[in-house]
């Protein structure tokens, strides 16, 4: 067993008779930050002053996360620069990567997180047949500073890096070593809470030996990579699943649990006017910590010929009457704000109440990140405050009042899930998928 030193004191304060909900004491010693999950982390990736000003007027002494998802050949090539190359360059240049104002930032707790969509300890292909680059490995003695910075730009809690467990992307032992040596490398001369990754996408057998790997290295911090999916749906189950896996091998009462890269709506279309809400769901599967969001990206990268064919190959087939209405869809689209109220997220000229920026102000991707980011932050504080009131300790009658959880009667059944001890014997295919 490792000697493995989680540096977090939990304590159970509340847990809801009619669900699986519950609210714990999370100490984060090194930080002296006390405070009560479900807790929603802010979008701090780009955050200027303006904005930073607006957060501390509605949030005190919030905690920032900031994301990136290593895809594109340029932000390969251009991280292997940084860390291997780079001179003076280096620190203002992952800066820059990551989104991280300094002087914004040391306002305030942090965490940074890191996913490679392929291994970076191989050499990787970019581009079609036509257009192929390659790029050599990563030199692992380089990556350590990489380390160091994250080390450095996360002040509150540590998410190691990540890399995304797809076909035959990383054998799985490697992948094992791989979070072993970051944990190590990480560990080094520090007293913050270190989070090892696991993704829900995995299959059982997959997630069940990390999960034991885990277990055995006395890993109980873990962010759980949701690689821009999202809950709702038969994804509800790939949830669930995880965590059935996680309370046999671990016990979630041992466990403190990150989300992030978390896709923030559940099946949205670009006509849609409402879509209900992903993220916010997380609050009722077990997360502590709720991170940020991430949206799919297009695995394979359009020529602007490419999307100007394929926009007019809509418009002739009448799905959208000209060039500009594409556009101007596309623009709402990707710019809904979360309603507390109905647990929808809407578009900006559907949105039922009063906004307190103006339309083009949320249409910035970075505002319209940071507000959706702080109302859904006094959501979680709402449902914590409303359960905590109630002598039965009850969640359902808060929750049944949100139109998304009226009108999608999946949400509803999969916030109750299934009661611990009902008293009712297992079916066959019960037993089979507990094995």
């Amino acid at each position: 067993m490792s000697e493995f030193d989680p540096h977090l004191n939990i304590e159970v304060l509340t847990k809801t008779k009619d669900t699986n909900y519950t609210i714990r004491r999370i100490d984060i010693e090194h930080a002296n930050i006390k405070l009560e999950t479900p807790y929603k982390i802010i979008e701090g990736k780009n955050i200027n002053k303006e904005l930073s000003d607006f957060l501390e007027q509605n949030i005190t002494k919030p905690i920032l996360e900031s994301g990136v998802y290593v895809l594109r050949y340029n932000t390969w090539s251009r991280l292997k620069y940084l860390i291997e190359e780079a001179d003076e360059e280096r620190i203002p240049g992952l800066d820059k990567t990551f989104g991280l104002r300094k002087k914004i930032w040391d306002r305030s707790p942090t965490v940074v997180s890191l996913v490679f969509a392929k291994n970076p300890f191989v050499e990787n292909v970019f581009g079609t047949d036509q257009n192929k680059k390659r790029l050599p490995p990563f030199d692992k003695d380089c990556y350590e500073s990489l380390l160091d910075y994250m080390h450095e730009a996360s002040s509150a809690v540590i998410l190691a890096p990540d890399i995304r467990i797809f076909k035959k992307n990383i054998d799985l032992d490697e992948y094992l070593r791989f979070v072993d040596e970051n944990v190590k490398i990480l560990s080094k001369f520090n007293k913050r809470p270190i989070f090892v990754p696991i993704q829900t996408d995995l299959a059982q057998k997959r997630s069940r030996k990390i999960l034991e790997h885990y277990k055995k290295q006395n890993y109980t911090n873990i962010w759980i990579n949701f690689n821009a999916s999202h809950i709702g749906g038969t994804y509800f189950t790939r949830v669930r699943t995880l965590l059935r896996l996680m309370d046999n091998i671990m016990g979630l009462n041992n466990v403190v649990l990150y989300y992030s890269h978390l896709k923030k709506e559940i099946n949205p279309h670009m006509k849609d006017e409402k879509v209900a809400a992903s993220d916010i769901l997380s609050q009722f599967f077990a997360a502590d910590f709720i991170g940020i969001n991430r949206e799919p990206s297009r695995r394979v990268v359009e020529t602007p010929d490419e999307k100007e064919e394929r926009i007019k190959e809509l418009v002739m087939r009448g799905e959208y009457k000209s060039e500009q209405e594409f556009e101007e869809t596309l623009k709402y689209h990707k710019a809904r704000i979360f309603d507390p109220a109905t647990y929808y997220y809407f578009r900006l000229d559907k949105y039922p109440r009063t906004l307190p920026f103006r339309e083009e102000m949320l249409l910035r991707s970075d505002v319209n990140k940071l507000f959706n980011s702080i109302v859904l932050y006094r959501e979680v504080e709402n449902t914590k405050q409303f359960v905590e009131q109630q002598d039965k300790k009850v969640l359902l009658p808060y929750i049944k009042k949100k139109k998304a959880v009226e009108e999608h009667k999946e949400i509803l059944a999969g916030i109750i899930g299934e009661k611990e001890d009902t008293g009712k014997q297992k079916d066959l295919f019960e037993y089979l998928g507990e094995l």
